[in-house]
């Protein structure tokens, strides 16, 4: 979160008399139905917190009690010195009821009783000409209004011919929830948005861009994918109150800008600049160039449409992109073995156990883990935080510019490092974001297609060359941490010799790692258990590995075969059966 400025304004009437106890409405510009009412101190003072450098529109309280735009202030400047808001009224103009408002409540639905979020109306007291500003519902179609005592108040909704017309009267006496339900259903409230795209001046058209859709409300189902037109025009059809969240493309794909958008009226047409400066030319002459070189290479997923599909764990049910890009693809193996990263042996152990775990892009969320990724099906837990977190934070600090390609404009972030990195995406985390990636995931939908942009995303990020090569190396790393600790006797204490001491082959280094991935606090005391059942039933045998000689490979063996079918982890015997079998075919 960034750090929060404090704003001051000083409220004052038209002969710059201080109003106490006045109520101000505020809210942030870009989304004008966030409001809140804010009241003056007895020296006619208001200070709160804003995020920095935001836009904030002021609303006062007019005679007629109803809310009506003073100015739009920046936070910037807030933060510096105190801001005077004057009201066109005097004081005396506002009666001794202005100051004693009822607050009470519209609950808006269609013709059919559905409730109609984000959507406007005003409101004017009877015979008056003065009507309020636009409010507007919230999620549940509830907003919230004010009154004088004993006044009868116009409730004014949107029409489907885009104007504000009395539905129903009331006299406000006490605080009640008033149902207005709308003489036509969500249908008929059917929005027409006209997007334009010009470069970062305004001035030249933006041409040939490509538009990802996505619905935030319930007004359609997926994301759609769209091209402008060729006069750099993007038409929208969306229902009144649909929150839309709009990423704009490149021609080649890579990703450009993105903003919300609230339907509020029928018609919006709408300007929107790119940060692109446009420079024709007489052999480019379409086509854009930038102000600065900044390294994007990602279209957030976008290549992935269509390929997550919903898939079932138990009763819970989720996203999964099984991958198609295996560990024993990776191409570049041969120059870390030059670099010394790694041993020839090393390489085979890693590409045998891979197929038990994912491929480098295969990316899932159907268990009790927010999202899985990689080859090592990392992951990002409840807390937040993981061996997934930890990764994309190492990522980031490696690769600060391409994280932001990859990751943050794509809506993943990442803060701290180690094991306090935590994940977010769109300030979104925990059962939330849980929610968001798994939305459409069902019994309906079980084994079809669904459209998920935080999975998407992330599987075109793990995959890119730069967080391949971090996956070998994480891989290189676990492998060696994860023989090295002495095996725990049962009851208590430690074997004085670690894991890599009695085993030496491939097959039970394999083994090792494979239970580490998985349930690396099990490694120690389950290893230590075979080792415990192997000396009873041979009681002859040295407990010191070195003594073993000639006779080691069929002790080994004996070792492997009970730990690697009992280890504690999900299909352990299958598991271990398969690594066998590849390493047996080599």
């Amino acid at each position: 979160m960034p750090n929060l400025v404090t704003v001051v304004l000083y409220v004052r009437d038209r002969n710059l008399k201080a109003l106490a106890n006045f109520k101000v409405r505020t809210y942030p510009k870009s989304r004008p139905q966030a409001t809140m009412i804010r009241t003056t101190n007895t020296a006619g003072t208001i200070s709160f917190l804003a995020s920095p450098n935001s836009d904030i529109g002021i609303d006062i309280l007019n005679p007629d009690s109803n809310y009506e735009h003073n100015c739009f202030i920046n936070s910037k400047k807030g933060n510096i010195q105190p801001i005077i808001i004057g009201v066109g009224y005097k004081e005396e103009d506002y009666s001794s009821e202005t100051s004693s408002l009822i607050t009470f409540y519209a609950k808006v639905t269609d013709s059919n009783g559905k409730p109609m979020a984000n959507f406007p109306l005003k409101t004017a007291y009877k015979n008056s000409n003065r009507e309020s500003d636009v409010k507007y519902t919230d999620k549940t179609g509830s907003v919230e209004l004010y009154s004088s005592p004993n006044r009868t108040v116009d409730i004014k909704p949107l029409t489907p011919n885009d104007t504000f017309n009395v539905h129903s009267s009331y006299e406000i006496t006490t605080s009640n929830t008033y149902d207005i339900k709308l003489n036509n259903p969500l249908e008929k409230y059917r929005s027409k948005v006209t997007l334009r795209l010009f470069d970062n001046k305004g001035n030249k058209k933006y041409p040939n861009a490509k538009f990802r859709l996505t619905s935030k409300q319930y007004r359609f189902k997926k994301t759609i994918y769209q091209d402008m037109d060729k006069d750099s025009i993007f038409h929208i059809n969306s229902f009144i109150g649909d929150e839309l969240g709009i990423n704009i493309f490149r021609p080649n794909g890579t990703f450009l800008k993105e903003f919300n958008l609230v339907i509020t009226r029928m018609k919006h047409d709408i300007t929107v600049k790119v940060p692109v400066h446009i420079v024709m030319t007489e052999t480019r002459e379409s086509e854009p160039e930038e102000d600065e070189k900044i390294e994007i290479k990602s279209s957030c997923g976008l290549k992935y449409r269509g390929k997550v599909k919903v898939t079932r764990w138990k009763t819970h049910y989720g996203p999964v992109y099984w991958g198609e890009t295996p560990l024993s693809g990776y191409g570049k193996w041969d120059e870390l073995i030059g670099n010394g990263a790694l041993t020839r042996d090393e390489k085979m152990i890693l590409k045998v156990v891979s197929p038990n775990e994912g491929k480098l892009d295969s990316v899932q969320s159907y268990d009790s883990e927010i999202i899985t990724a990689g080859a090592m099906q990392k992951t990002i837990n409840s807390r937040n935080g993981g061996e997934l977190a930890t990764q994309m934070a190492d990522f980031k600090i490696e690769n600060p510019s391409l994280f932001k390609s990859l990751f943050s404009n794509c809506g993943w972030e990442v803060t701290g490092n180690g094991s306090n990195a935590r994940v977010s995406y769109q300030g979104m985390q925990g059962k939330k974001l849980k929610s968001l990636i798994r939305k459409g995931s069902n019994k309906t939908s079980f084994k079809k297609t669904v459209s998920s942009s935080p999975m998407e995303s992330m599987v075109e990020a793990v995959i890119h060359p730069k967080y391949v090569r971090l996956q070998i190396e994480d891989l290189i790393k676990r492998l060696r941490r994860a023989i090295s600790p002495k095996p725990l006797k049962p009851g208590s204490g430690k074997y004085p010799y670690p894991i890599k001491a009695y085993i030496q082959g491939y097959l039970g280094r394999a083994t090792v790692l494979d239970h580490s991935i998985n349930r690396p606090a099990y490694v120690a005391k389950d290893f230590g258990k075979s080792l415990a059942i192997f000396f009873r039933n041979n009681p002859s045998i040295s407990k010191n590995p070195e003594d073993w000689g000639s006779n080691r490979e069929d002790y080994e063996k004996s070792i492997i075969e009970h730990y690697g079918k009992n280890r504690r982890m999900t299909d352990a015997k299958t598991r271990y059966r398969k690594m066998k079998d590849a390493f047996n075919a080599i």
